[in-house]
């Protein structure tokens, strides 16, 4: 996230080349007619009575979100928002246009990432901003199909395609990330004793998704109670659909994080269990060899034979003998005291 500096004026876009590709869809009843543009020169114009959708893909510099700004009337804030990434999923009312931000999660070689997904709605213009290739394809298929409502419903309605799509994503990673949890299950349940980074590190991911996903269905809810003349309210069907998805991947990654949580406390419970059950071995063994230590210790004094008060057992035949089966009847004592106490 590139961040303005302090004190900057508000909407101010930074230097910034433009590395981005523009496809141009205007469709209507009758047909279809998209085009593919590497530049933001002669962007088309909103014509009545046809819907025009600009699908950017990569983010545009300052020249690109210029050109954007001067056709179609977008406010500086929001591009800003869009130049600089980052952004909390989030809908901004400019009276003439909305602008609305979601966050797409993937992962990326076992890290979670998100892209921001930049959408504008104008009258019959609908205009998003991301960094993937090839992100609304099956959307552009149901376009040049003509297929269902995509092309009679309006603009709303191919905001609301795309938000299904955005949200829809949520899924594979969800269930992606239940399978390391089952996984991590797995190793736990073998006794792996090297997994608390591990659970840590997906249960930390997790909480990122649902602080996510949790604005995001917040946000998405506003379209169910429409007070903006953009929103017409006859789709209020789909978008209640849109939101139960939302709802969905929360409640999924809510669930995950709380199984995360129980896993990680399992496994330092299996831990402690463990370490417990060596702690007892080890006292065990200490404890036997304490009455040993002291028997060897005693007879190893040095003391005269001469004297009969003076260790006589060391001048008898079978004195060796008989300290053995004095060790081994102490240990067999304390191995029976231990058991009828049950701590072994």
């Amino acid at each position: 996230m590139q961040a303005s500096r302090p004190g900057s004026r508000p909407g101010q876009l930074k230097p910034q080349p433009t590395a981005a590709r523009v496809r141009h869809a205007r469709y209507s009843e009758a047909g279809l007619a998209a085009e593919l543009r590497d530049s933001f020169d002669a962007l088309p114009a909103v014509r009545p009575g046809e819907g025009l959708w600009l699908d950017i893909e990569g983010v545009p510099g300052e020249a690109g979100l210029l050109a954007l700004q001067q056709a179609y009337g977008l406010h500086g804030l929001a591009l800003e928002d869009v130049q600089s990434g980052g952004q909390s999923p989030k809908l901004e009312d400019f009276g003439t246009h909305l602008y609305l931000v979601l966050q797409m999660p993937r992962l990326e070689a076992g890290r979670l990432e998100f892209d921001q997904l930049n959408l504008f709605l104008a009258e019959g213009l609908v205009i998003s901003i991301h960094a993937r290739r090839d992100l609304f394809d099956p959307v552009r298929a149901r376009l040049e199909g003509g297929r269902g409502q995509i092309r009679t419903g309006g603009a709303e309605y191919l905001l609301y395609a795309l938000c299904d799509l955005a949200v829809d994503l949520g899924f594979p990673v969800t269930q992606e990330l239940s399978e390391v949890l089952i996984e991590l299950e797995g190793r736990v349940e073998d006794g792996d004793a090297d997994l608390s980074s591990e659970i840590y590190s997906v249960r930390r991911q997790l909480s990122g998704l649902q602080r996510q996903s949790q604005r995001q269905r917040e946000e998405l809810r506003s379209f169910l109670t429409p007070d903006h003349p953009l929103l017409a309210g006859r789709h209020e069907v789909y978008w209640r659909d849109c939101v139960d998805h939302a709802d969905r991947v929360y409640e999924g990654v809510t669930y995950l994080r709380e199984s995360a949580a129980d896993l990680l406390n399992t496994h330092l419970a299996l831990i402690s269990h463990r370490m417990n059950d060596v702690m007892k071995v080890l006292t065990i063994i200490s404890t036997t060899f304490v009455p040993l230590s002291f028997l060897v210790g005693l007879y190893g004094m040095n003391f005269s034979t001469d004297s009969p008060w003076n260790m006589p057992e060391l001048s008898w035949r079978f004195g060796y003998l008989y300290i053995w089966g004095v060790m081994l009847l102490v240990i067999a004592g304390v191995l029976v005291f231990f058991r009828r106490k049950r701590w072994i």
